[in-house]
C-alpha cells in the first residue's frame, strides 16, 4: 500500500493479484491494474503521479531475480530497484526522458522482454552476458516503439480528424491573447556594472569611495548656494553654534 498524498490516491496490492487506485477523498476505486503474473512486492508512484512502478505499462519488462523493492527519483529520470538473493541496488534510466518512445497501449498478447542484471567486474566495469549486448536491446527498443499509421480517409471531400486529445490543440484559438498576457509590462533593467576594483578612502579605518548620485550633487550645490547667499554676522552664527550643540 503506498499513497500519493498530492493526488490524495492510495494503491493498494490485493492477494488476487490485483492493483487498485483508491480517492481517498471519496473513498471509491477509480481505476483496477490486474493481469498479475504473481505477488506485487514494492510498487511506487512518480512525483507527478503520471506512472505507477508495479504494472504493464510503457516499457514492460521481466527479470530473473525476483524484485523487492523499487523506488524512482524525485525527478523522474531513475528507478532503483533491489533483487531476491543480491545486495546491490541498481539504478534504470528513464528512456522517456532521452528518446520517444510510443505511449499506445500493450496489446494483450503483448510478451515482455526478458532481461538480465547486468554483472559488475572488480574494475567497476559492466558485463554483458552471452545474447543480451546493446545491438539486441536497440532491436528490442525499436519493436516497442510502433510507427504512425495515417488513419484510412473516408471519403476526398471529408476532413478526417488527428484524434488528438482535445487539450492538445484548445491553446491555439488563444494563442495571441496568451502572448499578449506573457508581454512583459516594463522593459528588463539591466542592472548596472559594479567595478572590478572599489575606490577606498584611505585613513585610520579604509571605507569604500561611495559616488554620489547626480541628483544629490546638484541638491547639495543649490544649498552651498543658499549657504553663500546668506550674510550672517558673527553674533548670529554664535547663536546658531549654540543652538546645535545645546550649550
Amino acid at each position: 500500500m503506498i499513497l500519493h498524498r498530492e493526488s490524495a490516491v492510495l494503491a493498494i496490492a490485493m492477494d488476487n493479484f490485483v492493483i487498485n487506485l483508491v480517492d481517498i477523498e471519496s473513498r471509491q476505486i477509480i481505476r483496477e491494474f490486474g493481469d498479475n503474473a504473481g505477488n506485487i512486492t514494492d510498487m511506487t508512484f512518480s512525483a507527478d503521479f503520471k506512472w505507477l512502478i508495479a504494472a504493464q505499462l510503457i516499457d514492460w519488462f521481466t527479470i530473473s531475480p525476483l524484485c523487492v523493492s523499487l523506488t524512482i527519483s524525485p525527478s523522474g529520470e531513475y528507478l532503483a530497484t533491489t533483487h531476491a538473493g543480491d545486495f546491490g541496488i541498481y539504478l534504470w534510466a528513464n528512456s522517456t526522458l532521452y528518446s520517444n518512445v510510443s505511449f499506445h497501449p500493450l496489446p494483450e498478447t503483448y510478451d515482455p522482454l526478458q532481461l538480465d542484471l547486468p554483472l559488475i567486474t572488480l574494475d567497476g566495469k559492466e558485463e554483458n552476458e552471452e545474447g543480451n549486448n546493446e545491438s539486441d536491446n536497440e532491436i528490442h527498443d525499436d519493436e516497442m516503439i510502433e510507427e504512425f499509421k495515417s488513419p484510412e480517409q473516408i471519403a476526398e471531400e471529408i476532413v478526417t480528424l488527428s484524434q488528438v486529445p482535445k487539450s492538445h490543440w484548445l491553446n491555439l484559438l488563444d494563442l495571441d491573447t496568451i502572448k499578449r498576457r506573457n508581454k512583459p509590462k516594463q522593459p528588463v533593467q539591466v542592472p548596472k556594472n559594479a567595478p572590478f576594483f572599489l575606490p577606498v578612502v584611505s585613513g585610520l579605518k579604509p571605507t569604500f569611495l561611495i559616488e554620489e548620485d547626480e541628483n544629490e550633487k546638484k541638491r547639495s550645490e543649490k544649498f552651498s548656494r543658499l549657504d553663500a547667499m546668506q550674510h550672517n554676522s558673527d553674533f548670529s552664527r554664535m547663536l546658531k553654534k549654540c543652538h546645535e550643540t545645546q550649550n
